[in-house]
């Protein structure tokens, strides 16, 4: 017979047989749907990745191979392509003007004019090789083209010349093109003007009343001077710097080897997740912050490469006013298209399911 003051006998809990325990309702020996397909992304974004920057990186290659300072297309007899301003002695500049005015019918106070300018800015004549002197053996031969621009001639696939606010695209139709063989053509030279063409080097034009100058020196960019009779000199110096070009190549060159490597490691981490390797959040983790700091700096690098492309003849002048619209569309689109994986994979990584399944205490997170 029992006492009512002895103690009630143990409890033992009963604990299921035939499988693991259960948190919350998961089943976590099954692989959760998000990891295999982050798993499966992963292999074929990081694939597509290591091609993609691979084939980026041999583009900029072969832009920054066939680029070397050291070598110009210099004509035969000269050091430089353009002579720079204030190089050049009084008796230089005036041998340089008797050259071309053997050329062209350039009286003396246009003569003084040109050899006065030759004096102040960036020409487009090549000097000698040093220890040559200047002579007119040594400036005519760079002459390619040269003629004297009436009053009413017509302008011919020279559309620098009337690219203006009436004509933004710059070309040089004629009513002749439209199909009137009798109609006078639309763009004309409205002053007088004397021209030598100097090739890839640029030109000179002597007006009644100022010099222009155009020169493309070596180092890339358009250097447009002109100087009145009165003395004014302005200078402009547009287009872009072949080395600023360069250096961002060279920096884009660096970001694409970068992401080469960031798509290896997103390579890596989808098959380490397809193998239900615990690794695989810290590096999925780690590649999703790392692209997303290496898009701020491709975003940056793309913008400068659009600044100085911006003065391009060939991109920024073409484009004109859509230019800059387009590139910032076309940076932003890149920037975000970079970036959405990366976003979704840490949204990914939060989640229960996939918390639970690698055992990621939820804890202070």
């Amino acid at each position: 017979m029992s006492s009512p003051y002895d103690p009630p006998p143990p409890y033992y809990p009963q604990y299921p047989t035939g499988g693991p325990l259960s948190y919350a309702g998961v089943d976590v020996t099954r692989r959760p749907g998000l990891v295999t397909a982050l798993a499966i992304c992963s292999i074929v974004f990081g694939s597509l990745g290591v091609l993609y920057n691979a084939v980026a990186m041999m583009g900029t290659g072969i832009e920054l191979a066939e680029w070397d300072p050291t070598i110009s297309p210099l004509l035969p007899g000269t050091s430089a392509d353009t002579t720079p301003a204030g190089t050049l002695t009084a008796e230089d500049a005036r041998i340089i003007a008797a050259a071309l005015a053997d050329m062209q019918p350039l009286d003396e106070p246009e003569q003084q004019r040109l050899a006065e300018t030759l004096q102040a800015a960036e020409s487009p004549v090549a000097p000698p090789i040093p220890g040559v002197p200047w002579s007119a053996a040594h400036v005519k031969p760079q002459v390619v083209d040269s003629a004297v621009r009436e009053v009413g001639d017509p302008i011919e696939d020279e559309w620098e010349e009337h690219w203006d606010e009436e004509d933004p695209e710059g070309r040089a139709e004629s009513a002749n093109e439209e199909g009137d063989p009798g109609a006078a053509p639309e763009y004309v030279h409205e002053e007088r003007s004397i021209y030598f063409d100097f090739g890839g080097n640029g030109d000179i034009t002597v007006y009644d009343d100022r010099v222009e100058f155009y020169s493309l020196p070596m180092e890339g960019g358009l250097v447009e001077s002109t100087r009145w009779a009165d003395g004014r000199l302005h200078v402009a110096d547009d287009g872009p710097d072949e080395r600023s070009l360069r250096t961002q190549q060279w920096a884009t060159l660096l970001l694409e080897f970068l992401g080469l490597a960031l798509a290896g490691l997103l390579l890596v981490a989808g098959i380490l997740a397809i193998r239900d390797r615990p690794s695989a959040v810290s590096i999925h983790r780690n590649w999703a912050w790392s692209r997303i700091v290496l898009s701020v700096a491709m975003l940056g690098v793309g913008a400068w490469g659009a600044a100085l492309l911006a003065d391009d003849p060939d991109v920024g002048f073409m484009l004109g006013e859509l230019y800059w619209p387009l590139m910032i569309v076309a940076l932003m689109f890149q920037f975000i298209l970079s970036n959405a994986y990366a976003v979704a994979v840490l949204i990914v990584l939060r989640t229960q399911r996939v918390r639970e399944w690698y055992a990621i205490p939820t804890a202070g997170t």
